[in-house]
């Protein structure tokens, strides 16, 4: 028998060079069960009148959840001249910002209600300009740990939902 060191860990092999590794063990009280992840905690009128009430961007209607799909949400930046660039881009900082809200609802879909589920991480790529509409961010959850929620946002201009315009994967931290 002898031992290899792999990245400061030493794992030992058998006879046959096989490596004897830890077999994981399912934790059932760490993870959510799939019927739970398919079933929305939350209505669109739920979330549409709780972010009336939240800050200056979500009560301006700018912005408003259109569908709940089990652990999918479709929200809907409007249109707005002020927030474009020159050249009629919309600004990345808008696609970001559709980006983590549409993320910070997806918690509330698999949670209910939770302003302070915080973002832990986002990284964004934008694919293509954004031109001349309104985004429409689809948000899907891929995992519900036990602190951390996880998901990825897809942005397309509405009525071309073959080009994304960016997509972000997001992270939150639950409270």
């Amino acid at each position: 028998m002898g031992s290899v060191d792999v990245g400061g860990l030493c794992h030992h092999q058998g006879r046959l060079g096989r490596r004897n590794r830890p077999v994981p063990r399912p934790n059932p009280g760490r993870h959510r069960s799939e019927a739970d992840m398919t079933e929305s905690k939350i209505t669109v009128d739920e979330v549409n009148e709780y972010l009336a009430g939240v800050g200056e961007f979500t009560r301006s209607g700018r912005v408003a959840v259109e569908e709940i799909n089990g652990t999918e949400i479709t929200v809907r930046w409007k249109y707005d001249e002020s927030m474009l660039r020159p050249g009629g881009y919309i600004a990345g900082p808008t696609l970001f910002t559709v980006a983590d809200l549409c993320g910070w609802l997806m918690v509330f879909v698999s949670e209910g209600i939770t302003p302070m589920a915080v973002t832990w991480d986002l990284h964004i790529t934008f694919l293509r300009p954004a031109i001349g509409g309104d985004v429409i961010g689809i948000g899907r959850q891929v995992k519900r740990g036990k602190k951390l929620f996880y998901g990825d946002v897809t942005m397309h201009i509405d009525g071309d939902p073959d080009r994304p315009v960016a997509h972000a994967t997001v992270t939150y931290v639950l409270p």
